[in-house]
């Protein structure tokens, strides 16, 4: 514990801590088909083969705020997810963000985490809420 130190400040994570941890949640399951109808944008995803679940990576890259439909059964939307659900999500995207979204098989609220630009230059975490489907 760095704060036992005088000579030393308690931890404070930086900004590529929150986006690295953000990252590390998407290693679970095997990777799918995802694809964003927007430049700037890039999307990952993965699905746990036992339980369907679904996790999506957004890195927004542009200064444009998102606010996208996101389909997990292929079909034409902002963000197409191959991930054979009939389910679908709105989800809000600000400029210069990393989210990664768990969304459930079984229809239960899920949970977005959603990093910004803007919160890490105001040193916060990043901000966790919870997803459905409609």
């Amino acid at each position: 514990d760095l704060s036992s130190y005088p000579w030393e400040a308690p931890f404070q994570p930086q900004p590529s801590y929150w986006a690295l941890k953000i990252w590390g949640g998407m290693n679970r399951g095997k990777v799918i088909s995802a694809m964003a109808q927007r430049p700037g944008l890039s999307v990952y995803a993965t699905q746990d083969m036992k339980t369907k679940d679904v996790t999506v990576m957004v890195v927004n890259k542009s200064d444009d705020y998102w606010h996208p439909k996101i389909l997990l059964n292929n079909k034409q939307s902002d963000l197409v997810v191959d991930a054979g659900l009939d389910q679908k999500y709105d989800f809000e995207s600000p400029s210069y963000s990393i989210s990664r979204l768990r969304m459930k098989a079984d229809r239960s609220p899920g949970e977005a985490l959603v990093y910004s630009l803007k919160m890490a230059r105001a040193g916060k975490e990043p901000q966790a809420s919870v997803i459905k489907p409609w």
